[in-house]
């Protein structure tokens, strides 16, 4: 018998150890990335609100904006995370995800 594996839901993002993609759910939207395509990501920390850009390959950027988005970095840094959506009860949560879009990296 295979054993289901360990889900962990917060309002902004789902937590999936051994998951191979991660998903940006943008609403009707939604975009699976393979953790094997990751290959760097950028985390800043502003005043108002804090910034986690995703890059996988060389074709995509996941920027993702909220509040208190440390302890969602460091699940990417583990690539632990199976989903993140915007934060429906901001008021419940701690992590908020506040905006999230994916498009095509394009760097010269």
């Amino acid at each position: 018998m295979t054993e289901e594996p360990k889900l962990e839901n917060n309002d902004a993002y789902q937590l999936a150890p051994g998951c191979p993609t991660f998903t940006a759910d943008g609403g009707p939207n939604q975009r699976a990335f393979p953790y094997h395509s990751f290959t760097y990501g950028d985390y800043f920390q502003c005043s108002d609100r804090h910034q986690i850009d995703l890059y996988f390959g060389e074709d995509f950027v996941v920027n993702i904006y909220g509040h208190n988005l440390d302890e969602l970095w460091g699940y990417f840094q583990m690539q632990e995370v199976r989903s993140v959506r915007c934060s429906t009860d901001s008021e419940k949560c701690e992590v908020r995800v506040t905006e999230l879009k994916w498009s095509i990296n394009e760097t010269d």
